[in-house]
C-alpha cells in the first residue's frame, strides 16, 4: 500500500509542478495516471492536510501546489504516505509461547526503524523540482495534459 501511495502522490505534484497556471482538476490528474479520479481525491485529500497543496472547491476549483516545488521533497512526500514502516509485521500475533515469537517484533523493530531513516535519506536528497525537470513536455505528452 505504501509503496503504490507514494507513486500516487509524487505523480499528483508532479503533474501539478507541470501545470503552473491556474487550478488542477482531479480529473485531469486521474486521466494522467490512468486511475478513478476518487481515489486521486482521497489521496489529494491527504497531501492537502499535509500542507503540500492546496484546494479549491466548485466550478473552476482544484489543486495546486502549496509550496515552490524546490521546498518539497520526496521525503516530504514519503511522510504523508507513511503509515507505519516500509517493512510490514504479519498480521497475526506470534505464539507468544515461541522463543521467536514472543521476540520477533522486538527484534525486528530496531532494523525497520534504521531501513525508515535510510529511505526518508534518500528521498529527501531529491527536491520535487529536481524530480519534475526529468520529464519532458513532447508533442505526444499534451494530450494527457488537456
Amino acid at each position: 500500500m505504501v509503496k503504490s501511495r507514494f507513486a500516487i502522490a509524487t505523480h499528483i505534484l508532479t503533474v501539478l509542478a507541470h501545470i503552473k497556471d491556474g487550478w488542477v482538476s482531479s480529473d485531469l490528474i486521474a486521466k494522467s495516471l490512468n486511475i478513478n479520479p476518487v481515489l486521486v481525491r482521497k489521496e489529494i485529500s491527504n497531501l492537502k492536510r499535509n500542507n503540500l497543496i492546496i484546494c479549491k472547491e466548485g466550478k473552476g476549483g482544484g489543486s495546486k501546489l502549496a509550496l515552490p516545488t524546490s521546498k518539497i521533497t520526496l521525503g516530504d512526500i514519503f511522510n504523508t504516505i507513511k503509515e507505519n514502516h516500509v517493512f510490514a509485521f504479519a498480521k497475526n500475533e506470534p505464539c507468544p509461547e515461541c522463543y521467536v515469537g514472543n521476540q520477533i517484533k522486538e527484534c525486528l523493530t530496531p532494523i525497520f526503524e534504521n531501513v525508515d531513516q535510510a529511505v526518508f535519506n534518500e528521498l529527501n536528497k531529491t527536491s520535487l523540482k529536481e524530480f519534475s525537470n526529468n520529464f519532458c513536455m513532447e508533442k505526444d505528452s499534451k494530450k494527457i495534459m488537456n
